[in-house]
């Protein structure tokens, strides 16, 4: 059985984490406008946040701190099998060739009993050998498979956590567009007069989430543990994730 078949049978990339944001529907569009023209009757902070934009973006801090907490659960469990796989690997790596078995002695010429059930010994121990040293080999070269499997979906499960943030935050641009629709639409109405008059507010920056995680911008997390089979010489290295 393949050592990682019960994490690769997942049905999903990073479990336990948030899904995908949904679409923005037009209710929720127009409750965000409707907010951005109750917030007309100030100015926005030096990052273009009223207290409503705030609050999307405290939503979508909420939801990047559950998809770390998943993504945190999900890298630690796949450190550790690359872990042992790797200890296994120079385990195998370092054992010496199946041993090839001596000559006979005997003349191939000689016909006698003795001769003959020696040199069916032979063959069948070089046999073994040769079969022993294919099946070194081949489990070489499956457990490199499977590490190199494991080291790939270590990247997806990182992409796939920046991908599930950035759907939130294009939710949150969405929203904040809408309520800065509303807020400007105010501003520009000509009755009743607006308390704020727009011009007079010069070039407004635009509302922002910004994330506080190396993995939504491309970072991978830091190596979780390193182990060692118990026939080596046994040590366990801890690297904690922030």
């Amino acid at each position: 059985m393949n050592m990682f078949e019960d994490i690769e049978s997942t049905p999903e990339l990073l479990p336990g984490a948030p899904t995908m944001a949904p679409a923005l529907s037009a209710r929720e569009a127009k409750s965000a406008r409707r907010r951005g023209k109750s917030d007309a009757r100030s100015v926005p902070d030096r990052h273009g946040h009223h207290s409503a934009t705030r609050s999307f973006a405290a939503e979508v801090d909420r939801i990047e701190a559950l998809i770390h907490a998943a993504l945190v659960d999900e890298v630690s469990r796949l450190d550790t099998r690359i872990s042992r796989g790797e200890a296994e690997l120079r385990v195998i790596g370092a054992a010496p060739a199946p041993a090839q078995p001596q000559p006979t002695g005997y003349d191939p010429a000689d016909g006698s009993a003795g001769a003959r059930n020696a040199r069916r010994d032979h063959g069948a121990a070089s046999s073994g050998a040769m079969a022993a040293e294919s099946a070194q080999r081949r489990k070489l070269e499956t457990l490199s498979a499977d590490l190199a499997e494991m080291i790939a979906r270590r990247h997806r499960v990182h992409d796939r956590a920046a991908a599930i943030l950035q759907s939130w935050q294009a939710r949150f641009l969405a929203l904040a567009a809408a309520h800065r629709g509303g807020f400007t639409h105010r501003l520009t109405r000509r009755w009743p007069r607006p308390r704020l008059i727009l011009q007079d507010l010069g070039p407004l920056p635009e509302p922002r989430h910004e994330a506080t995680h190396g993995w939504a911008v491309g970072d991978q997390l830091p190596i979780t543990m390193t182990t060692s089979l118990p026939n080596e010489n046994p040590s366990v290295v801890w690297t904690r994730i922030p």
